[in-house]
């Protein structure tokens, strides 16, 4: 094949799929849009669906209702459907993305954001606020709890950003220290809940699986604010993520800082996912399932950081709703996401033999 024809074809073959990610964006928008109607019409009070659409126009253009069951009507759609609807979108987003980066950024196709040990960081900041009372910040319950889980989560973020300055700053270094520090706190979690109480043993484990239940409708403007702003922060990187698959070595002979672009990558995504988990519990999977889903869909594209949001949203909210078909007052989501990202993913495994993970 001749020069021009060769770049004639890497052409062609760039736009068919720049053309095949904005198809998967659209489809991804209509269905997302599809499934959270849905999602907000199941509840567990006698609401038809039209009257749900009915209160959520009625909610968003600032309309009141006067009557005491029109009152309950929206209290029951926007203060406990509509947070776990917009939570589950938000948070699954922002795994799926950070997934995706951290990924591509280690060079590891099993790597996922809680791979640094950063849930483990916030579940022993839980503990200690659930057992003991200790808040790092004099805040009120909930926010307390919250702040704990979001410090003790970027703990581990600081040590790793440490010893990558101090030392080489490559992914094997990242990765051994995040799983030692994982182990740290996670035994220290396991002997304070050796010693709670069964009430507080149990908030613990439910905090551990995930669920979108612990985003109450005062948290949400906070949680939606601040993953926007995350999300917008990891798109740019996405014009790394293909050379950095690729090694430290083919990075620097096109001018790209890996270490550096590796340490912005890494308190970005720990960022995000110390929000995420701060807010619902470690809800597992979903960083690490989507991004596989995103290149077998579109490959190792710049496109795939925004295919991975859109997707794990999507995927977070579904599993939800099957959470709610289950049980009536809802599973937690981490199981679902457990019970269906686990064979999801050694289906990857087992493809990975045929070829490449980041093809």
């Amino acid at each position: 094949m001749s020069g021009n024809a060769k770049t004639a074809w890497k052409k062609s073959e760039y736009l068919a799929r720049r053309h095949k990610v904005k198809i998967a964006i659209i489809v991804l928008l209509v269905i997302t849009t599809l499934a959270s109607i849905y999602s907000l019409s199941m509840t567990q009070y006698p609401i038809s669906f039209t009257r749900m659409l009915e209160i959520v126009y009625e909610g968003l253009c600032g309309i009141t209702p006067t009557d005491y069951e029109g009152r309950i009507e929206h209290k029951v759609i926007w203060e406990m459907y509509m947070p776990r609807v917009l939570a589950g979108l938000m948070v699954g987003a922002i795994l799926g993305m950070a997934g995706a980066v951290m990924q591509s950024v280690i060079d590891n196709p099993l790597a996922d954001p809680y791979t640094t040990g950063i849930s483990s960081g916030a579940a022993f900041g839980v503990a200690l606020f659930t057992v003991y009372g200790f808040t790092v910040l004099p805040l009120s319950s909930d926010w307390a709890m919250i702040a704990n889980a979001f410090v003790f989560a970027m703990i581990p973020c600081a040590a790793i950003l440490l010893f990558a300055t101090l030392g080489r700053g490559t992914s094997s270094t990242m990765i051994l220290v995040g799983i030692a520090i994982m182990m740290v706190f996670g035994s220290a979690t396991q002997l304070i809940m050796f010693s709670a109480e069964p009430s507080s043993f149990s908030s613990i484990y439910e905090w551990n699986i995930g669920s979108l239940a612990l985003v109450k409708a005062p948290n949400l403007p906070f949680l939606v604010a601040s993953i926007t702003v995350l999300a917008v922060a990891l798109i740019p990187l996405s014009k790394y993520l293909v050379i950095m698959t690729a090694g430290d070595r083919i990075a620097k002979t096109v001018g790209v800082n890996a270490k550096m672009i590796r340490s912005v990558s890494f308190f970005i995504v720990s960022a995000c996912t110390a929000i995420a988990v701060s807010f619902t519990g470690s809800i597992g999977f979903v960083g690490l399932v989507i991004p596989h889903l995103c290149r077998i869909i579109v490959g190792s594209s710049k496109g795939i950081i925004i295919l991975s949001g859109l997707i794990g949203g999507l995927m977070l909210m579904t599993c939800d709703i099957v959470a709610r078909l289950i049980i009536l007052g809802g599973l937690p989501v981490g199981v679902i996401t457990a019970a269906i990202g686990s064979p999801i993913f050694i289906y990857f495994l087992i493809r990975s033999r045929k070829g490449s993970y980041y093809g």
